[in-house]
């Protein structure tokens, strides 16, 4: 994943001197921090699926982050406001796939996404946010999760997107609360509910700035736990969301993290065979990463192994009830080259029985499992800019025999500032 924006706050090729750079570090020391992430995904399928294409897709994310406590002494308040821009196409359709192929497709055109307050309390022992965000902006979400340029685990696993209407991930957003509490360093806990109104938010005209309540919108509930252990770690040893220089002492040991989550909706859903909604939604969701080795001496290299699943178990209106997926993440393969990161991946998807019979019905046939492998490397070019080959091979997409297995090529280009 590319470094969070408040770790480089220099514009790469600009001395640190320069007016635009001196400009952004006295924003910073203000307690103003502007960011700009940018993904751009090329991608091609020449082999297998139900025809052939090149698509390119492109998703621009901006705001700014301020910390009260800097601009008017409110100690452990922070105001997070966002927007994205984003527009092309996907090869979802041309490949018959539910894992979309690139992961940076959201809401096409532009639209506000997050706006919310947050307060720390107690030391950060308990976090308070209000305001407007998307379900998966706080929930199922692991860093190794940001890598892949497929969209089957787009910061979230895709399956929790289909099967509940009130999650959505970057680009949507409802009103909500949250409240995170950690009683210690490593073991936290938060809940959350967050107002869905799914009819209006599919509408082509979305632009993030319909803050209505209206009669018919429900609600969705997530709860998560969450361990970050980081065995081995050495008295002193702090850890670190900026990558720190070679040889850091002491050593900060092998981080993991762990999430075990639910979620409840109200909102109907229209069953995938029948025709009365569906109401009182749910399913459950355990992943994690763990770091199985790590230099002691150069600890950027590194490697991490991560897994998890999602069980939705209402057939009627869930389209993926279960998905399994994981894979590796090894940092640093090739010498002078400790920032790149070599990836490995798999995803696994189940429809459900209702799903199923609905494509027998139309005389399409069964969709039973879809699996995807991806191979990935990161090129991390400078400190803000990345290059991303990869490969994607899709083996019965969509669930379905009768669309030959597809193998899709391509590249991301990424700027995290």
């Amino acid at each position: 994943m590319a470094p969070p924006p408040e770790c480089y706050l220099d514009i790469p090729f600009l001395p640190q001197e320069t007016g635009l750079n001196r400009l952004m570090f006295t924003l910073d020391d203000h307690g103003v921090k502007p960011f700009v992430k940018y993904w751009g995904d090329f991608l091609s399928n020449p082999v297998g699926g139900i025809s052939q294409a090149a698509d390119w897709f492109q998703l621009l994310v901006y705001g700014v982050r301020l910390d009260l406590a800097r601009l008017m002494h409110w100690p452990g308040g922070e105001f997070t406001l966002s927007a994205i821009d984003s527009g092309g196409d996907d090869l979802q359709g041309d490949v018959g796939t539910l894992f979309t192929p690139a992961q940076v497709v959201t809401v096409r055109g532009s639209a506000l996404f997050l706006l919310y307050f947050t307060q720390h309390l107690f030391e950060d022992v308990l976090e308070l946010k209000v305001g407007r965000a998307s379900t998966g902006a706080f929930y199922a979400r692991l860093p190794v999760m940001g890598l892949p340029v497929s969209g089957a685990v787009n910061g979230n696993p895709i399956s929790l997107l289909y099967n509940a209407s009130g999650f959505h991930a970057t680009g949507k957003s409802n009103w909500m609360a949250n409240v995170k509490v950690k009683p210690t360093k490593e073991i936290s806990f938060q809940t959350g509910i967050f107002q869905v109104t799914t009819q209006r938010m599919n509408k082509h005209w979305f632009n993030g700035v319909d803050f209505s309540f209206r009669r018919g919108d429900g609600i969705i509930l997530v709860s998560e736990a969450g361990w970050s252990p980081a065995f081995f770690a050495e008295q002193g040893a702090v850890q670190r969301s900026c990558p720190e220089p070679r040889g850091a002492e002491p050593f900060e040991g092998l981080l993991g993290l762990y999430q075990l989550g639910g979620y409840y909706q109200n909102y109907p859903m229209l069953p995938l065979l029948q025709s009365d909604p569906f109401r009182n939604v749910y399913g459950f969701y355990f992943q994690g990463q763990q770091m199985v080795w790590r230099s002691r001496e150069y600890q950027n290299l590194n490697v991490t192994i991560w897994g998890g699943i999602t069980y939705s178990p209402q057939q009627q209106i869930a389209l993926m009830p279960l998905m399994a997926y994981g894979g590796v993440a090894w940092a640093g393969l090739f010498p002078y080259r400790e920032h790149d990161q070599l990836l490995l991946n798999f995803y696994l998807g189940g429809y459900s029985r209702d799903y199923s019979r609905s494509f027998i019905a139309a005389g399409e046939g069964s969709r039973t499992l879809e699996l995807t492998f991806e191979v990935s490397y990161i090129f991390q070019i400078t400190r803000q800019i990345q290059f991303q080959p990869d490969l994607q091979w899709f083996i019965q997409p969509g669930g379905a025999r009768n669309i030959p297995n597809a193998l899709v090529l391509g590249f991301q280009v990424a700027f995290v500032y």
